[in-house]
């Protein structure tokens, strides 16, 4: 069973290095980024189909427990370093920095250093299971598990600024663009801290461990490559920049607007809101903000102050309290052209905003007008 596991693992890491790597893009910066990206969290797959390859062909785990366990260490060590600094790439747009990539790198000389050095003291031979082998190799997984908890926490970080982002640009909630990469965070994450414990188990245990795990691995390719091939890795890369050039990306530097800058702008909205311009489907909040000549920090200031979290949590109060006077005057009209009248990009999009925000169904919300139960 440990054998057709081994080398399943092998099969499918294989496929997916083969994917990374074949994977082509266009020039750009959007595509140089993506093709780092890509490169290391290939890097990271063709590590690990080595590691699969060598566990079944030299029946390892078989042997002892400690020829695994260091090899695992080794190896799942490096990759999952490159899976880490795969995604903070994408995250920083290209721009890692220094003590980042020494963490990995460190944390991988450290934990050799370890072994070589107790295995060369004990005075056993190499892959022997002495007690202080044992001990080692769990100061080892713990080192790994600190290495991976240090990049969970910056790429959480990362994932904050890159939703805020999202909120600060797009005219809808943008956030489930992101949620391949939190899931795939907490699985790398999860990767560090049962791994080396996995190879102490066995039986369907370590089957279902093994499904779980190469699943996991599947996931985070695949969604990597859907992300990038698709527009949804432009478009968060779009608000990154606008939140640096206006500087709305820093928590630490909020602009201090007085109450009449945001009595100002409460007249231009008004005024703004007046010409129905805000009914355009797709509209960005760089737009909005020209439109009514503030800078984006003010604008975000005045929702702030009106009770609204996000740019799009305003638009859609907004569009709704529309949508909701269209099916009061127009209950002849159908629920396509009250969405799209409304500005919201299709029915469905409009359906879920509606029931979240009234509690009813666009159709439940017509039908109690209709009968005067609803004002």
């Amino acid at each position: 069973m440990i054998g057709n596991i081994q080398f399943s693992a092998f099969l499918l890491l294989t496929l997916l290095t083969l994917t990374l790597v074949m994977m082509l893009f266009r020039r750009g910066k959007l595509d140089s980024v993506v093709s780092r990206s890509r490169w290391m969290m290939a890097g990271g797959t063709a590590l690990l189909a080595v590691q699969f390859l060598l566990q079944y062909v030299l029946g390892l785990r078989e042997k002892s427990v400690t020829q695994a366990v260091m090899l695992n260490l080794l190896m799942f060590v490096p990759s999952s370093w490159l899976f880490s600094m795969s995604v903070i790439n994408l995250q920083r747009q290209g721009r890692l920095k220094w003590h980042e990539w020494t963490v990995g790198c460190v944390t991988w000389v450290l934990i050799a250093a370890l072994l070589a050095w107790t295995a060369r003291n004990d005075g056993q031979p190499f892959f022997c299971d002495t007690p202080a082998m044992v001990r080692t190799e769990w100061i080892c997984a713990v080192l790994y598990a600190s290495m991976q908890l240090h990049y969970t926490y910056v790429q959480l970080t990362e994932m904050r600024k890159m939703s805020r982002s999202l909120q600060d640009y797009y005219d809808r909630d943008m956030a489930f663009q992101l949620l391949w990469m939190r899931v795939s965070i907490w699985f790398l994450t999860a990767m560090a801290v049962f791994v080396p414990a996995a190879i102490f188990v066995s039986g369907v245990p370590l089957f279902i461990f093994s499904l779980v795990f190469l699943g996991g691995l599947y996931y985070l390719v695949h969604s990597f490559k859907y992300y990038v091939i698709t527009k949804k890795a432009f478009m968060v890369m779009t608000a990154q920049q606008n939140a640096t050039e206006t500087g709305m990306d820093d928590e630490t530097s909020t602009p201090d607007f007085s109450d009449e800058d945001l009595q100002r702008v409460k007249g231009l909205v008004a005024k703004w809101m007046a010409t129905g311009k805000y009914l355009r489907s797709g509209i960005t909040m760089p737009v909005v903000a020209a439109e009514l000549h503030v800078t984006q920090p003010l604008l975000r200031a005045w929702y702030h102050s009106v009770g609204y979290d996000s740019f799009p949590e305003w638009m859609q109060h907004e569009r709704i309290a529309y949508a909701k006077k269209l099916l009061a005057e127009h209950p002849e009209w159908t629920l396509d052209t009250i969405a799209e009248q409304s500005g919201f990009s299709s029915r469905n999009y409009f359906h879920k905003v509606f029931l979240k925000m009234v509690g009813v169904t666009p159709a439940q919300y017509l039908r109690s007008t209709v009968n005067g139960a609803v004002d």
